[in-house]
């Protein structure tokens, strides 16, 4: 066997050991991914503000007493939300490191074409805790970013 055989057969070696590593991580972080329905649960501070949130399984609290129920459609990646009588609805998705929630309303929610009669509003949140337990508040003392 000539050196030049020996250098492509290393070289496809490489590649293929290369291939296998790759897909290897790739599955092993989508098997280690929390779920959305567990990740969105826990206590969030609205970034640029000291406003924090508390997402239970089926409640968004907020500040004051207020709260939405919502449910969320993993497929299309969109949460639906009601209260007193009003609904809407957002895309959301997370960081890599789900710390980062980022929620965008106004947005075709099928499509994810922007909407004409509405302006698109992006609203970031960022993890502070998982407690469920925690109280929402607009007056809190935390990091800024």
């Amino acid at each position: 066997m000539g050196v030049g055989r020996k250098v492509i057969i290393g070289i496809l070696v490489i590649g293929v050991l290369v291939a296998g590593g790759i897909f290897g991580y790739r599955y092993y972080r989508e098997q280690t991914r929390v779920p959305d329905a567990q990740a969105v649960q826990g206590e969030w501070r609205v970034e640029g503000t000291d406003m924090t949130v508390v997402i239970d399984g089926d409640t968004i609290h907020l500040p004051d007493n207020a709260s939405y129920s919502y449910t969320l459609d993993t497929s299309t990646g969109t949460v639906t939300y009601t209260a007193a009588g009003h609904s809407g609805s957002a895309l959301y998705s997370f960081s890599k490191d789900e710390e980062t929630l980022t929620l965008i309303e106004g947005e075709d929610t099928a499509s994810g074409a922007s909407s004409s009669s509405d302006a698109s509003v992006t609203t970031v949140l960022v993890k502070i805790s998982s407690s469920t337990s925690a109280s929402p508040t607009t007056n809190v003392n935390v990091a800024s970013d």
